[in-house]
């Protein structure tokens, strides 16, 4: 019974950050700052071809930029919006056209 009280003193603690925000500026040191590559004809040719083919329903796998870094998201596309605001939306997540580098469809 002991180790087990020890345990439940010890989750009493878990959430105390004594030096708050101390963790979020670590992971902000660790964020690799890169600019947005630019894509030559033919991949901007093919990237076009493959969000065309996108529909509600279909499960994909997206590489794009955001905030100065790449981002891996996959999912559900949940919506799309080709002529007025350009994006896609994979579950809850707005991803803006311009700013995609790799698609696949799942």
């Amino acid at each position: 019974m002991q180790i087990r009280s020890k345990l439940n003193r010890a989750k009493l603690f878990l959430s105390y950050d004594a030096l708050k925000g101390f963790k979020e500026r670590i992971h902000e040191k660790e964020r690799i700052v890169v600019n947005k590559p630019i894509l030559s004809e033919d991949q901007l040719y093919e990237l076009d071809w493959k969000i065309k083919q996108i529909k509600v329903g279909m499960m994909v796998s997206i590489v794009y930029y955001d905030n100065n870094q790449f981002v891996y998201k996959e999912g559900i596309v949940t919506g799309t919006d080709f002529e007025y605001k350009k994006e896609i939306r994979i579950v809850d997540k707005y991803i803006k056209i311009n700013s995609i580098l790799v698609i696949n469809i799942i």
